[in-house]
């Protein structure tokens, strides 16, 4: 036999059963198709995250000024350090890693154009920022040297400030600005960023400015705002962190070990999380998509052992005319791989049309969008036809071992089990009993083929249990990290109140009283809990001998449920305390093991600002944080309200903490709020007072998780769905072969009904067993991998009630929907012809 010869054979047996092999190949088609989705939207995911992590700049190591944690040579513990121009040469001169070292000022001021004035952050820069934050202006030019040297008032303004500042039609280039009273000409703009990570403000609303014009105009020898800078290797960021401690070292008088004396931050670290966590994701939704496709293989092998008990004859036939075993072996090979192939590259079509369709969607900006990359039409292509090859080895073995004298008899007892025989099962009472039980003597009856069918809808249900519960355990994993600092936690804080006259330099602040206070506790019903906070910032902190710089906060008994503080051992603040006055304080896990180590610290003494304090209390460790304000909450000291006021001499407290009720949306509860709060202080200007809440927070990620998990969800159900069209070809095969059997039964007084409740009962009954086994293969992934020390951001899936009421859903459409159409076949077989078919 000739290859062609082959192939020509193996295509003439494909359309002997175009509508069942075209069936058979839905799940090689849609399982390629999965495989380029799934994988794809992994890589888009990457994409957008590393793009989102990387908009503020690659590799950056940011040192921000520190307090000394220990003393040395005589220096006592908490002092604070501050960086100046100078220490830059410092650096320089002793961190041999690095190869750039650039100085930053940020500036507060009042930023104006036209009629326009708000309070802004401008940033003072050296031209290498260009290159250090991505500072690639959309149009006209960034800072040059000669800026600098010249010290010219030039600004490069965000796209966000643009827009607020300047009317549709006016172009920035060469307008001028007022940035702290000073005329400054814009030169460039940047384009709009989406930055998934900042420090301070967003380099949208920024307003860049030479390093020596804000040096000359708004700093004096006021000390830097950080240092940023970039190592030659970005492995060796710790290398380069140690250098910097230890340049600064000698000229501050601190230990080089003191980790915070200076505050580093190194980019490197949050992007190596990053590169886990997106491997992370790409190893899951890939290995889905590659089971998807694997299942779509069992389905086409399922459909060939079919059709090697179907053409017992024609194999002896040939095997006695001298066809040799393994041109039996190699013909069945083939019709499996073209099989597989055509189907695949139906599926590579329909996945490329899937992708190409979703990225001309109008989807917002923060919902990652699959990306069809090479590497992943790679994986998709190899994993079909490895795919092709293993679907068509069992059938292929089978027919080439099936001796020529049972062939030719047409024998296919050699394939019955020896156990299976007829036992009556009769779960249930009555003529439905009888069905249920027939149908389930039947499935029985060809055992290897029900388990292949159900495969399908078993990974099906577990598609869609396993992507939809990662969905929820994601979004589940990021409210946890909201609700770790209070997950109705809404902050209140002043702004300046700007004057009737636009343009002029002097205005009010809006400061927070007590009657403010008041009247939110007495008539804001929507407000379950208020507690103003006064922040003595870093203060000495003493016991033992040694002294620490602890970021202090002054709070009230409700803080505890509003920042979501846990104690450990002790007490919280309570109400006596705030009346009394009382020293006392509540520290941090981290505080007490620095001060305390192993020993007890509640009932001890520490001296806070030089006043002694009694310790009642040691908060529960609340470990990483993936957001913070000034410090991680276990590094906090927190002291009664009443008695930081006194300590402070403040009279107004800095923020303001609410904790809301659910009965009543957000978006009424600010309006409501401010609305009060205004109207105290006699002004309508809304932007006189700030908001953020983190309820708010919680419906952006809704949003974003609820596209995602749809988006999944989707691939599963589809995939559930493909499952259920293998039942159904196989039922519509079991009709064929039974047809004869359809007869007996109609002649012998079964009814259509009866025959239709039979085989749809046999669809039924492949779906529930399958759907119930993937349902708990789904459950214990989940919980497998809940047990597992995943990497961070990233979430096992959940399986919660809800879902498994879905999933019983879809698993009983699915059963209907598979077992509907072959079962109306069966029980419209007209008795005369059933029974002369052979």
């Amino acid at each position: 036999m000739k290859i062609l010869d082959l192939f020509i054979q193996s295509l003439r047996a494909i359309s002997t059963h175009k509508r069942r092999n075209a069936f058979s190949s839905f799940g090689i088609a849609w399982g390629v198709a999965a495989v380029l989705i799934l994988a794809g939207w992994g890589v888009g995911l990457e994409k957008f995250m590393k793009e989102g992590m990387n908009a503020m700049g690659e590799d950056i190591i940011f040192i921000f000024p520190g307090h000394t944690s220990e003393g040395i040579g005589g220096y006592r513990a908490g002092r604070t350090v501050f960086l100046y121009p100078e220490d830059i040469d410092v650096i320089r001169a002793y961190a041999s890693r690095l190869k750039i070292i650039i100085p930053v000022d940020n500036f507060e001021l009042r930023v104006g154009h036209g009629t326009k004035t708000d309070d802004r952050d401008v940033r003072g820069v050296m031209p290498d920022a260009k290159t250090v934050r991505k500072l690639n202006p959309e149009r006209g030019r960034f800072i040059t040297p000669d800026d600098l040297a010249n010290k010219r008032r030039v600004c490069v303004i965000g796209s966000s400030t643009a827009e607020e500042f300047f009317p549709e039609g006016e172009d920035p280039l060469g307008s001028e600005m007022r940035l702290g009273g000073v005329r400054f000409t814009v030169v460039g703009v940047l384009p709009a960023k989406e930055q998934m990570s900042n420090v301070g403000t967003r380099d949208n609303e920024l307003t860049f400015i030479p390093f020596s014009t804000g040096r000359s105009l708004f700093a004096g020898r006021r000390p830097l705002w950080c240092v940023m800078a970039k190592a030659f290797n970005p492995d060796q960021y710790e290398q380069a962190i140690a250098q910097i401690r230890k340049a600064l070292a000698p000229k501050y008088h601190f230990s080089p070990t003191d980790e915070e004396a200076v505050f580093i931050l190194a980019m490197a670290m949050y992007t190596k999380m990053l590169d886990t966590f997106s491997a992370a994701i790409s190893i899951f939704v890939t290995v889905v998509g590659a089971l998807t496709l694997a299942i779509g293989g069992i389905g086409v092998m399922n459909m060939m052992l079919v059709s090697v008990n179907e053409r017992v004859g024609e194999i002896g036939v040939r095997r006695a005319v001298g066809g040799a075993r393994r041109w039996i072996l190699a013909q069945f090979l083939t019709e499996t791989f073209l099989l597989t192939v055509a189907a695949g590259t139906v599926g590579l079509v329909l996945g490329l049309l899937v992708l190409f369709g979703v990225s001309k969607l109008p989807t917002p900006e923060y919902i990652p969008l699959p990306i069809l990359s090479w590497e992943v039409t790679l994986v998709a292509v190899v994993v079909m036809i490895a795919t092709g090859i293993i679907s068509g080895i069992t059938p292929a073995r089978r027919a080439a071992s099936i001796p020529p004298v049972h062939a030719i008899k047409g024998n296919l007892r050699i394939f019955m089990p020896k156990t299976a025989k007829r036992r009556a099962l009769l779960p249930f009472p009555g003529l439905f009993g009888e069905i249920v039980s027939q149908a389930i003597d039947d499935i029985r009856m060809n055992r290897l083929r029900s388990v292949l069918t159900g495969f399908g809808v078993f990974w099906g249900v577990a598609a869609v249990a396993l992507l939809m519960g990662w969905g929820i355990g994601m979004q589940d994993r990021m409210i946890e990290d909201i609700s770790q600092l209070g997950g109705r936690r809404t902050t209140l804080y002043g702004r300046r109140i700007e004057s009737d006259v636009s343009g002029l330099k002097r205005a009010e602040y809006l400061r927070i009283t007590e009657q403010d206070i008041e009247d939110i506790k007495t008539n804001a019903w929507y407000v379950e809990h208020v507690g103003p906070e006064i922040w003595p910032s870093f203060l000495v902190v003493e016991y033992g001998g040694q002294a620490r710089s602890i970021h202090t906060l002054g709070v009230m008994p409700e803080s505890k449920v509003i920042r979501n503080f846990g104690v450990a051992r002790g007490r919280f603040i309570n109400p006596r305390d705030i009346d009394e006055r009382r020293k006392v304080c509540v520290i941090g896990s981290s505080v007490k093991q620095k001060l305390f180590g192993a020993k007890p610290a509640v009932g001890e003494t520490v001296r806070v600002k030089g006043k002694a304090f009694k310790v009642v209390g040691v908060m529960t460790e609340k470990g990483e944080q993936n957001s913070w304000h000034t410090s991680l909450d276990d590094d906090k000291i927190l002291i009664p309200y009443s008695t930081a006021r006194i300590l402070t001499g403040r009279r107004y407290p800095r923020y303001l903490q609410l904790h809301p009720t659910l009965a009543m949306p957000y978006d009424e509860i600010e309006k409501r709020v401010k609305a009060t709060i205004l109207r105290n202080h006699e002004t309508d200007k809304e932007d006189a007072l700030g908001m953020y809440s983190a309820l708010e927070a919680q419906e952006e990620i809704g949003k974003v998780m609820l596209g995602m998990t749809a988006f999944l969800g989707g691939v599963g159900v589809i995939t559930l769905l493909i499952g259920g069209v293998g039942v159904a070809n196989v039922m519509f095969v079991s009709v064929a072969q039974r047809t004869r059997e359809i007869g007996i039964r109609r002649a012998s007084g079964a009814r259509r009904n009866h025959i239709f409740l039979q085989f749809l009962s046999e669809a039924m009954i492949i779906c529930l067993t399958g759907g119930t086994a993937g349902a708990l293969l789904a459950i214990m992934i989940s919980r497998g991998l809940g047990a597992l020390s995943l990497p961070r951001f990233f979430a096992a899936p959940k399986v919660n009630a809800l879902m498994l009421g879905l999933i019983i859903g879809f698993i009983v459409g699915v059963g209907v929907i598979s077992g509907l159409l072959p079962a109306r076949k069966a029980s419209n077989c007209d008795i005369i012809d059933s029974l002369r078919y052979e």
